[in-house]
């Protein structure tokens, strides 16, 4: 895979390029306004495009406590499909932090910035560094519904049994 990134008064595209056979590609219009250098995958094979700290400074999270850090990075997410912003795993593994909502949900009409809250569940200051990567946005396909509402829903094994019905092996 390759990546081209073209800057147009300001409106920056990113165009995967793959050599791959049988594996889709979709361009996406993206925006970057910072000073490191535009975000990307990682490996050709990364499911998610990897978004950093922007901020010209560390960012430090209290103990328990919670911070929003800038990324600079806008999407135009094409209609029929949604950016979902994960933590990266090195945060929650290594430093013990995540994202405050799990999983961020990016409809595709929005085109504002996208920024990540990091919650500290640590008992130490944890510091993001300018550039350390945080988080990676994955673009995946949804299915858009109509949904039905109804006084009975049909019957199932499980029923309405919920959190730990079905057993734990």
């Amino acid at each position: 895979i390759s990546i081209l990134f073209y800057n147009t008064i300001e409106k920056y595209y990113i165009i995967y390029y793959n050599k791959s056979k049988g594996r889709n590609n979709m361009n996406i219009n993206c925006n970057y306004k910072g000073n490191f250098s535009f975000p990307k995958k990682q490996t050709e094979f990364s499911a998610g495009l990897d978004l950093f700290n922007n901020n010209d400074f560390p960012v430090e999270i209290a103990p328990h406590k919670s911070a929003i850090i800038d990324t600079g990075f806008s999407i135009e997410i094409p209609e029929g499909y949604v950016g979902l912003l994960f933590a990266r795993s090195s945060l929650g593994f290594k430093i013990d932090c995540t994202l405050a909502n799990s999983v961020g949900v990016i409809d595709s009409d929005y085109r504002g910035e996208v920024k990540a809250k990091i919650i500290n569940h640590s008992d130490n200051t944890v510091t993001i560094q300018p550039n350390e990567r945080i988080v990676q946005l994955v673009i995946v396909p949804i299915l858009n519904c109509d949904f039905n509402y109804t006084d009975k829903l049909s019957n199932t094994e499980r029923g309405d049994g919920g959190f730990g019905s079905t057993g734990k092996i």
